[in-house]
């Protein structure tokens, strides 16, 4: 892939168009970086609050979520090379995911 650095996510295309320099700079990435940029920033609150209500659900909202990642990215394919080194790339999502979800439940225990 064209994505640069360590990334369990990026981009493979962006509508029907092959993804520009913009885009693959702008691509999704899941580093192993103890600074996390996004877990505060509500830019994306009222595009999450509108499918939230359009999903009607907890479930339906994380379908989405997970289904835009399977069919617009490589997320369950793991970082580049994964494949080839032999590493299972749902296996390492799977980890991405959970580590996310334990870092949000000890920040929301923590409020």
């Amino acid at each position: 892939t064209n994505c640069k650095a360590y990334s369990i996510v990026c981009i493979k295309y962006i509508s029907n168009h092959q993804p520009t320099n913009q885009s693959i700079n702008q691509s999704i990435t899941m580093s192993s970086s103890s600074s996390h940029p996004f877990e505060d920033d509500d830019r994306f609150d009222g595009l999450y609050m509108n499918v939230a209500q359009q999903a009607r659900g907890i479930d339906p909202l994380l379908d989405t979520v997970f289904g835009f990642l399977r069919r617009k990215t490589d997320f369950f394919a793991g970082p580049p090379g994964a494949a080839a080194a032999g590493t299972d790339g749902t296996e390492l999502a799977v980890e991405k995911v959970q580590q996310v979800m334990e870092r949000h439940v000890k920040r929301y225990l923590a409020e």
